[in-house]
């Protein structure tokens, strides 16, 4: 007698995102759009690729990757500034507001597409 085991396996693919770096003027908004690839296969039929699932907000992380919240005005605040993420279709446009006086180069921030 042999007794089979059947385990379901669950694949979390991130999609891929630009990675992209903005200079200004001390207290100089910033504003730029991250372009965001779809990475693998749809687990409903695995032979189309993912698409990027526009009704799912980005999700916004911190560099030490701790998910951050949004005020209510969707404003995501860290040590030296505040930055708001918008979708645009499957792409994402960031605004970064530096706090009064802030000189040098951010942690910025990571964003996350499903």
């Amino acid at each position: 007698m042999v007794k089979l085991k059947t385990y379901k396996l669950t694949l979390l693919i991130h999609q891929k995102g630009e990675k992209k770096e903005t200079k200004g003027l001390r207290d100089q908004q910033q504003q730029t759009s991250l372009a965001f690839t779809p990475r693998g296969y749809s687990k409903e039929d695995e032979n189309a690729r993912t698409t990027i699932d526009t009704n799912k907000a980005p999700v916004v992380l911190d560099n030490n990757g701790r998910e951050l919240t949004a005020d209510a005005e969707g404003w995501y605040t860290t040590a030296e500034g505040r930055y708001k993420v918008t979708p645009n279709g499957d792409n994402v446009d960031v605004v970064f507001v530096p706090k009064a006086g802030y000189v040098g180069t951010t942690s910025g921030i990571n964003i996350r597409r499903f």
